[in-house]
């Protein structure tokens, strides 16, 4: 007979750069949860890509997502974590029809300081852009345009996930409140996921995915496929003998950079409006 399809009932659904991957390891090490095997599975990514090419919706179906969660245990909450998704449409089509359908959850960062970290992370880590912040901001063909200015509009995307999973399905976090008080706001987010939030009294919240520069993709890249046979505390050990070993400090802001992030900041204020009159629980005042 053959095994019970196992399915998410939570997924973390963004946004890039603004903690995921510190809130995946966090919540992967509850003994109440069962993670994906790998972080970001791109598995109901709108496009197939050299992330998701082995496993993917448009090319497996449905039920090849349930190959992800293989460890499997009984564990009250199955998640899987893809930055990206908050961006995309297929995971608005396929979610909504699980059963049961997946709680929501998206971790936020300030707009300028998060397209900060993103042009960082491009030019230094996966080193795919070349320009200045100035170029990366400018795509679009005019100042503050282009698809990754567009990305920090979180209120646009976000308004589509409430309208197909309700309010009282999704629950939304600010990088700033979590890396001021990690306890307080990983206990709050196990009280809503009804695990026991105790568990974080005692925990080691290390951070994960911080920005540095790379010497070799092809060796990063190997290190992140090598990731999901490695267990999470093996993976804390290495991590900075791997940062000793492939890793380049990324050179400082400059004061261009510095303005520009805060012409960024009064551009993206009516974004950051229109986002608190759709969760006004959401305290935006570090922003």
């Amino acid at each position: 007979m053959e095994a019970e399809k196992v399915y998410p009932n939570v997924v973390i659904a963004g946004a890039p750069k603004c903690g995921t991957s510190s809130l995946y390891f966090w919540l992967a090490q509850h003994p109440n949860v069962c993670a994906s095997t790998l972080k970001e599975t791109f598995f109901l990514a709108d496009d197939v890509s050299r992330f998701n090419e082995s496993s993917n919706f448009k090319k497996d179906g449905l039920s090849a997502y349930s190959e992800h969660f293989k460890n499997y245990n009984g564990e009250k909450i199955v998640f899987e974590a893809t930055a990206p998704y908050i961006y995309y449409k297929t995971p608005l089509e396929v979610l909504p029809k699980l059963n049961p359908q997946p709680k929501i959850i998206f971790i936020l960062r300030e707009p300028a300081k998060r397209l900060y970290s993103k042009y960082t992370f491009n030019k230094f880590k996966l080193k795919n852009f070349e320009g200045s912040f100035l170029d990366y901001i400018s795509l679009g063909g005019t100042k503050f345009s282009g698809q990754h200015v567009e990305e920090g509009n979180y209120a646009k995307y976000l308004k589509l996930w409430k309208e197909a999973f309700g309010i009282e399905n999704i629950y939304i976090m600010l990088l700033e409140e979590v890396m001021a008080e990690q306890k307080k706001q990983m206990k709050k987010l196990a009280d809503w996921l009804q695990i026991d939030a105790a568990f974080y009294d005692d925990f080691d919240f290390a951070k994960r995915n911080e920005t540095f520069g790379v010497r070799s993709t092809f060796l990063h890249r190997l290190g992140l496929k090598l990731q999901p046979l490695v267990p999470y505390k093996l993976q804390e050990m290495l991590l900075p003998f791997y940062q000793k070993l492939n890793g380049t400090a990324i050179p400082k802001i400059s004061a261009e950079e510095e303005r520009l992030v805060s012409e960024l900041k009064l551009f993206y204020s009516k974004a950051n409006s229109e986002l608190a009159q759709l969760f006004p629980q959401l305290n935006c005042s570090r922003w």
